[in-house]
């Protein structure tokens, strides 16, 4: 099944882009899902057990949509070494195998992320490392890619060795694909307070943080989905993936 952007309402007029997600099936095991918010877009990669949010990034004005789709089994069972994401992904970054606070490596998938311009160009594409941890029964995920394209948006939660640090935060709620909003749901769309991502069988919601830098042309995210994790000590984890880059 394949969710066209057209299927889904119009933003609001008081933002300045149309942000989307595209659902679809794809062959050879790849999967991509879809989803919109005013004022921000999220990508969302399909090896995410949850199947809701990942980066959040702000349209360069261009853009008018971002895709992203990956392999639904892991591309990669052990930590990628600097070398294997070099040739792989074409950037140099270095994959952590545990945190501090006890988050282990447990794998990884390429995700082919597109920019899209509003005559369905693809102006960017960009090969995104996402790589999955957990620590009792929860997990998160890291996202790295060197778009050229995306901005980081959110509250900012500080700086690290002089880079800002960035947290986003939404609800999620994920429909039937013929689910037709109420008005409570408009306008708690309309407001930015609710992401609708279209595709389950049933509703459900979901709470999704999202940890966002930048380092060395390279942009960074922790994405955390019904994790009750501090926002300190996800930050915490960005300041180890960056001191692994040093």
């Amino acid at each position: 099944m394949k969710i066209n952007k057209n299927d889904y309402p119009k933003p609001n007029e008081h933002f300045h882009q149309r942000l989307c997600e595209v659902l679809e099936s794809l062959p050879e095991g790849k999967e991509s899902n879809k989803m919109k918010k005013p004022g921000r877009i999220i990508l969302i990669a399909a090896a995410l057990a949850a199947a809701v949010g990942a980066s959040a990034f702000a349209g360069s004005g261009i853009v008018t949509m971002w895709t992203g789709s990956s392999s639904s089994i892991p591309d990669y069972t052990e930590v990628l070494t600097p070398e294997t994401v070099l040739n792989d992904f074409g950037f140099k970054f270095t994959v952590k195998d545990e945190f501090s606070n006890g988050y282990k490596f447990d794998g990884a998938v390429k995700v082919d992320q597109k920019a899209v311009d509003e005559n369905d160009g693809v102006i960017e594409r960009t090969d995104q490392l996402n790589c999955t941890y957990k620590k009792d029964g929860k997990e998160i995920n890291v996202f790295t890619d060197a778009s050229k394209l995306s901005e980081q948006v959110g509250d900012l939660a500080g700086t690290y060795n002089g880079i800002p640090i960035y947290i986003s935060s939404y609800t999620n709620k994920v429909v039937p694909a013929d689910y037709e909003l109420t008005a409570e749901d408009k306008a708690a769309q309309e407001n930015g307070d609710i992401v609708f991502s279209y595709g389950s069988a049933e509703v459900e919601i979901n709470e999704v943080r999202t940890i966002m830098w930048q380092d060395g042309g390279l942009k960074c995210s922790i994405l955390l989905v019904d994790n009750d994790m501090s926002n300190e000590e996800a930050v915490n984890m960005a300041h180890e993936i960056m001191d692994a880059q040093n």
